[in-house]
C-alpha cells in the first residue's frame, strides 16, 4: 500500500473513532437518571473526558502531534472510569480490547508519521 492509501485509512479510522466517542458521550447523558450522586458524578467526568477526547481527535485529523498525545492521555482515565465505575464488570474486556485498539491505531499512525512532522512533509524532502 502506498502512503496515500494509508492516509485515507487513517482519516476514515480517526473520523469513525471521533463519531463513536461523540455518540458515547451523548448516550452517557442517560446515566444522569441514576439515584446515586456518586454515579452521576462519574458519568459527568466520563462525558467531560470524552468531549475532550473528541476535541483532540478533531485535531488529530489535522495531523497535530500534541492532539494525538492528548487523546492517548485522556483515553486512559475515561477507559478506566468506563470499565470500573460506569460499566461494572467490563474491566476484563477493556483490558483486552483497549490495548488491541492502541496497537492497531499506533500502527496506523506510524504509517502516516511523516504528516505529523513539522511542515507535514516526509522527512528528508523539505527544502
Amino acid at each position: 500500500m502506498n502512503t496515500m492509501q494509508f492516509e485515507r485509512i487513517f482519516r476514515v479510522t480517526t473520523n469513525t473513532i471521533l463519531i463513536c466517542v461523540l455518540i458515547s458521550a451523548l448516550l452517557h447523558v442517560v446515566l444522569f437518571a441514576s439515584d446515586s450522586e456518586t454515579y452521576r458524578r462519574w458519568a459527568t467526568i466520563q462525558i467531560a473526558l470524552q468531549l475532550l477526547a473528541a476535541l483532540s481527535l478533531w485535531n488529530v485529523r489535522k495531523y497535530k502531534m500534541g492532539a494525538l498525545i492528548l487523546f492517548a492521555v485522556v483515553s486512559i482515565p475515561f477507559t478506566y472510569i468506563n470499565a470500573v465505575y460506569t460499566n461494572y464488570g467490563n474491566f476484563g474486556a477493556h483490558m483486552i480490547l483497549v490495548p488491541l485498539f492502541w496497537v492497531g491505531y499506533v500502527g496506523l499512525v506510524l504509517c502516516v508519521r511523516e504528516k505529523f512532522l513539522p511542515g507535514g512533509e516526509p522527512s528528508g524532502k523539505s527544502a
